[in-house]
């Protein structure tokens, strides 16, 4: 009789486990728990702005109906996602209904790049019909990097112009 590690070691062989992650910059984020996950991209986000002239914080350690107060009037929900086996991002949780938030930035990682795309409360309002559970864990959205934009300087700054 085989013993599991055995078992596992044939399963592993058999199985055709991504290489894609294995030498990326951002394989601690594919490997973090989604509560770290999350906190790194609020943090990123906000140093990001900060840093291209915009007057951001993280408001109540990111907890609370948003994650992000953008010069001081725009609320932001932050959304963290690490590209799937389908070269998607699963941005989870997103709530609707009487929840006071003016956008969603979800910010995406895959192997090698970084996506954002900033979504209205109206737009979530419209269009997330995927549930996360039944008992109200929020919707899912998602996006792949064809309609995301590259984080860089120049489109950041476009895009939050947009919003501010």
């Amino acid at each position: 009789m085989k013993s599991i590690l055995k078992i596992i070691k044939e399963t592993k062989v058999e199985t055709n486990f991504s290489t894609k992650w294995a030498k990326s910059k951002y394989l601690f984020l594919k490997q973090a728990p989604t509560t770290e996950t999350g906190t790194f991209g609020e943090k990123l986000t906000v140093n990001y702005l900060k840093e291209l002239g915009f007057d951001a914080e993280v408001v109540n350690g990111g907890i609370g109906d948003f994650d992000t107060l953008l010069n001081n009037l725009i609320k932001l929900e932050n959304k963290t996602a690490t590209m799937d086996t389908n070269g998607s991002f699963q941005f989870n949780s997103i709530k609707k209904g009487n929840i006071d938030y003016d956008f969603v930035f979800c910010l995406g990682f895959s192997y090698d790049k970084v996506y954002f795309e900033i979504i209205s409360k109206q737009f979530v309002e419209e269009n997330l019909t995927t549930n996360m559970t039944t008992k109200g864990g929020g919707f899912k959205y998602t996006s792949k990097p064809k309609k995301m934009k590259l984080l860089n300087e120049k489109n950041l700054k476009k895009e939050v112009s947009k919003i501010v």
